[in-house]
């Protein structure tokens, strides 16, 4: 489930870190029994197409969540769950790993998000992972270096004290340098409003939640009102596989922080958007 670092089955949600929900058992299950995770995990599909040269490419099952087949769950479940993306398109982790081994434009994906909630603390330490195809990778948590590594093309992985802050990671390959931060965020403040895609007759346009800073909050959930001008809202949707508030509305709440609206555009006009927090009575 984008965004989420903990199996929760009332929410029929899946963690990012590898669920213990297998897709063929029933409940939550140990590590190394069948289908937890899901039946084609991405450093599987690419392992399994390295060791067969004779395969010109792998078929990826799939792109993007769909209705319909929520394992590992059932009601109030209406998705799947093994998307490279959820079902508005937002891109979960998996989708910086199959970046990581399929391009070569310097890119570090660093994750879990680094708000509190939502994480996995053990005894004050919680684990981060990290995508990229540099040849070395370094940690950063406010300022203070948790070691160089050099690249693994599966990732890579530290365990380090949680501290609220700034998470950074410093990507090096040849000449290069790139880098990648997670925030802690405070409460929800306001939404910012982006264009994601432009077509001829429809434009996407992404909703995130901010902080009284502009920081971003990746566990935002508050319910948006959005209105637009020379154009219709389609859709409004946020990803979320539990989700039964139907699309064909002007406000929706926001899911990991993010929200889409589908607008379809009046001819020869440029819509106008406007997303701001509704408070809730």
């Amino acid at each position: 489930t984008r965004g989420v670092y903990q199996d929760n089955s009332e929410k029929c949600h899946t963690s990012n870190f590898g669920s213990l929900y297998s897709m063929v058992l029933p409940g939550k299950r140990k590590p190394e029994e069948p289908g937890t995770g899901g039946t084609a995990k991405p450093k599987e599909v690419l392992r399994y197409l390295e060791e067969h040269a004779y395969m010109g490419g792998v078929f990826l099952w799939t792109f993007m969540d769909y209705y319909g087949e929520p394992a590992p769950f059932r009601w109030p479940g209406i998705s799947s769950q093994f998307g490279i993306t959820d079902t508005v398109g937002f891109e979960k982790d998996s989708f910086y790993y199959y970046q990581s081994r399929w391009t070569e434009t310097p890119m570090v994906h660093v994750f879990p998000h680094w708000n509190k909630e939502g994480l996995t603390i053990d005894q004050g330490v919680t684990e981060v992972r990290i995508f990229s195809n540099c040849h070395t990778v370094e940690l950063f948590l406010n300022g203070k270096s948790f070691g160089k590594k050099k690249n693994d093309k599966d990732g890579l992985s530290w365990r380090i004290p949680y501290e609220p802050g700034c998470l950074k990671a410093i990507g090096v390959k040849e000449e290069q340098t790139i880098e990648a931060t997670r925030k802690t965020s405070g409460p929800t403040d306001s939404v910012t409003v982006k264009e994601r895609f432009c077509g001829a007759d429809y434009s996407l346009f992404e909703i995130q939640g901010i902080d009284s800073e502009g920081i971003e909050v990746p566990t935002a959930d508050e319910l948006v009102a959005v209105l637009v001008k020379n154009g219709t809202i389609l859709g409004l949707a946020n990803g979320d596989p539990a989700d039964l508030d139907g699309y064909n509305c002007q406000e929706k709440k926001l899911f990991s922080g993010k929200l889409m609206a589908i607008i379809k555009k009046e001819p020869g006009k440029v819509p106008l958007i406007q997303a701001a927090l509704k408070k809730v009575e």
